[in-house]
């Protein structure tokens, strides 16, 4: 599905100012596969660090929370799609 093939192919000055040829790749599915299991242990050291107690009451029936959108929104849909993976996971293996 997602072959490790060059993408596109981006130049860029280094640090002395010489052209540099910067792959862009897509990536493949055992790099998602990482990109998404390091996002999952950051969430859970985030929730552990939170604490039992805490978040239980973040995730009440008493909290407020907010209106689910009645329309269809792209922007929420690709937000929720891509932060579900780790960024460096992401770069390091797309680049």
């Amino acid at each position: 599905m997602f072959a490790s093939r060059v993408k596109d192919k981006v130049e860029i000055k280094d640090d002395d100012g010489n052209p540099v040829i910067v792959n862009i790749r897509k990536l493949s599915n055992r790099s998602l596969a990482k990109a998404a299991l390091a996002r999952q242990g950051t969430l859970g050291e985030t929730m552990r660090r939170i604490g039992a107690d805490n978040l239980k009451a973040i995730t009440s029936d008493e909290t407020k929370r907010p209106e689910k959108p009645k329309e269809f929104d792209r922007e929420v849909i690709e937000r929720a799609r891509f932060g579900s993976y780790d960024y460096e996971e992401v770069v390091r293996a797309g680049v």
